[in-house]
């Protein structure tokens, strides 16, 4: 679940947060190893 603070801006939780957080260090480290990584390798 999702809520607004202010209109237009969402606030995630802390553990949608963690896993956002997470998933972007990976596809970061797998592009920085193979640069034409698809996006289903990552």
């Amino acid at each position: 679940m999702q809520t607004t603070d202010t209109p237009g801006r969402t606030v995630q939780r802390r553990d949608a947060h963690s896993n956002r957080t997470r998933i972007l260090a990976t596809a970061r480290r797998k592009l920085r190893e193979d640069p034409d990584a698809s996006l289903d390798s990552i």
